[in-house]
């Protein structure tokens, strides 16, 4: 385990032993939303709809949360913290969650192993499974879905567990989960139409009113569906309940630029199976001219050259491609049918105001990673 992790769980370990017991109070029912991609808009998705149907929820403005940010959102405090500060030792040691409340985190991503460290301390009350990416990249499936199997073993008793029915791993799931929370799964499906996503759980359906792109936030609104249904706040459950739903501007983001041009940027980590998803989305769009800015992948330790080369097959279809920060060996995985060019974080822009007119596509993939983000911030 790296030290920056390991100081992390002692942190949390040592925080956990000091306030034990205002957190197994009860007051914070725990949500988990894990899986390879989708945990994130999962989340936002559901904590809008529950506090929507007048439920207190704690889910914390970043994304994955590891073990002391579990431990601060079982107490309430979701928020940056700067826990060796007098203010934050303070809050730390005092504040307490005194009303039922649900509390959402996203834990389990494919190259963390942190279930087990969970599942010892904190019962859960639902589990959302995100899409788990086929190919294995980080660790091997039957330890990824062994994580996902510890985490159904965890459910309370009135705890439930859901996933789509499009989910690559779904019938994976279905086989591995059998044993262990199958009976209380429940499966949905999600379909997005022009402005609208329906949803069906069983042989109920719903169909609701979204502002945002309903192709990319359709199974996050599905999720979310099932579970204010599965907590018995069906009620809420209008056409309206998503038209005031605004994902996390920082992560996924469709803009039109002053020159005319679309830009598209993900600041997620570029896991493989991310990749491949927006890569594909902004070749499935409209545009006279598809330009792609990418940073290479979270680290791959499994099939490395073969997952390069998915991507780079990807990337031969643009009509330009720009690469962030790769190696030779990482280019030559690649292996781009046409050339691409190297381009610095504090070029981006120089680039855009010449590539990005009317009717040209670019699509920046990891933005986060590289001060990219910074350099995006005027569009």
């Amino acid at each position: 385990m790296p030290l920056r992790n390991f100081l992390i769980r002692f942190a949390a370990d040592a925080l956990y032993a000091l306030r034990t017991r205002a957190l197994t109070s009860g007051n914070g029912r725990l949500i988990v939303f894990t899986g390879t991609s989708g945990k994130t808009l999962a989340r936002t998705a559901t904590a809008h709809a529950l506090k929507k149907a007048g439920a207190k929820v704690v889910s914390p403005p970043f994304g994955y949360t590891n073990e002391l940010g579990i431990v601060l959102a079982m107490l309430g405090i979701a928020g940056p913290l700067r826990l060796l500060s007098p203010h934050g030792v303070r809050r730390a040691l005092t504040e307490s969650i005194r009303e039922p409340t649900f509390v959402l985190v996203e834990i389990g991503a494919d190259w963390r192993m942190d279930v087990p460290w969970l599942t010892r301390r904190f019962p859960v009350a639902g589990i959302g499974i995100a899409s788990i990416d086929t190919d294995e990249w980080a660790r091997r499936h039957e330890d990824i879905l062994r994580d996902k199997v510890a985490l159904a073993r965890a459910l309370e008793e009135s705890g439930f567990i859901c996933w789509s029915t499009s989910n690559p791993s779904a019938s994976l799931l279905t086989s591995s989960l059998a044993a262990a929370g199958a009976d209380k799964a429940a499966f949905y499906t999600a379909d997005a139409g022009k402005g609208e996503v329906r949803v069906a759980v069983g042989d109920k359906d719903w169909r609701f009113d979204v502002l945002v792109e309903p192709g990319i936030y359709a199974e996050a609104i599905g999720m979310a569906t099932v579970f204010l249904e599965a907590l018995g706040l069906e009620g809420a459950l209008n056409e309206r309940l998503f038209t005031d739903y605004a994902p996390p501007a920082e992560r996924f983001r469709i803009r039109t630029l002053a020159s005319g041009g679309t830009l598209i940027t993900d600041t997620y980590k570029s896991v493989p199976f991310c990749m491949s998803r927006v890569l594909s989305q902004a070749l499935s769009q409209r545009a006279s001219k598809r330009i792609a800015v990418v940073t290479p992948m979270h680290p791959v330790h499994l099939n490395q050259a073969d997952h390069y080369e998915r991507m780079g097959a990807l990337l031969s279809k643009f009509d330009a491609v720009y690469l962030v920060g790769f190696s030779t060996r990482l280019k030559d995985h690649l292996k781009l049918t046409k050339p691409a060019a190297d381009i610095a974080p504090s070029e981006i822009g120089s680039m855009l105001s010449e590539e990005g007119t009317e009717g040209v596509l670019v699509v920046v993939k990891g933005a986060g990673r590289y001060g990219l983000t910074e350099h995006l911030k005027q569009y």
